[in-house]
């Protein structure tokens, strides 16, 4: 294990040797669940060692070798939040590339259980990335796009600014939007579930006077779900009040 150290308000003096050296750790670093890598302390590592354009056939390298420690079932991109975050930082394209085009290795599977979500990235980053071939990126990015914003760690009601963004320059914006249940029913909620789906379809409104037809359409077709789980929960409250009495 070794350490890059420097005082917040200096400038990182670069050591081209000691790049060089965190580079290789990298390349054969074990990012799997049994990896005695610290999370915090890659970050660090990854930042300073994997900027610029010469670091980009090493952080493919990195990114592959999580990448294959994503296939496995138990293993969470949460136990690497700060290595991802990192890679996105330093090297945005190599790191879209390794986590969302498919993969060619036919033993690692193309759907993963965990895969690092992309509402952190600026639009600009993930609209350059998805231009190279929009047909195919934008479905791509989407899966990973939460459509409201989180904020401490649960999603709000309010329209996150870079699904806006991104669906105003999908050219398949029926394909982007996706599934009613995976872009609007929250994953996990407390309290009623009507509570927080009501205010979903007030902001969702928004998109009915967008000037995409199939943007329109979608939200037309949505709404009437989300009034159909709205009701579900309420009956649901119901049956249990009168289980109570």
């Amino acid at each position: 294990m070794f350490y890059f150290c420097h005082e917040k308000n200096e400038r990182v003096r670069q050591n081209s040797s000691l790049i060089r050296v965190g580079r290789e750790l990298l390349a054969r670093a074990n990012f799997g669940k049994n990896s005695a890598l610290k999370d915090y302390g890659t970050h660090d590592v990854v930042t300073i060692c994997l900027a610029g354009e010469d670091a980009k056939p090493v952080a493919a390298q990195v990114c592959d070798r999580i990448r294959n420690a994503l296939s496995d079932y138990y293993f969470s991109t949460h136990r690497l939040d700060h290595t991802l975050g990192a890679i996105f930082e330093t090297q945005p394209f190599i790191a879209l590339d390794a986590f969302l085009l498919p993969c060619a290795d036919p033993e690692i599977p193309e759907e993963f259980v965990t895969m690092p979500n992309l509402d952190h990235l600026p639009a600009e980053t993930l609209t350059k990335w998805a231009e190279n071939a929009p047909n195919e990126r934008y479905p791509l990015i989407a899966r990973r796009l939460n459509m409201f914003e989180e904020r401490n760690g649960n999603q709000s009601n309010e329209l996150t600014s870079v699904f806006k963004v991104l669906l105003h320059n999908a050219p398949d914006k029926r394909r982007f939007l996706g599934d009613f249940w995976k872009r609007i029913h929250p994953g996990g909620w407390s309290g009623s579930l009507a509570d927080t789906l009501l205010p979903r379809k007030q902001e969702l409104l928004k998109l009915a006077e967008h000037s995409s037809e199939e943007v329109r359409t979608w939200v037309s077709a949505a709404l009437p779900q989300i009034d159909a789980w709205i009701e579900g929960d309420r009956e649901r409250d119901r049956e249990r009040e009168e289980t109570f009495e």
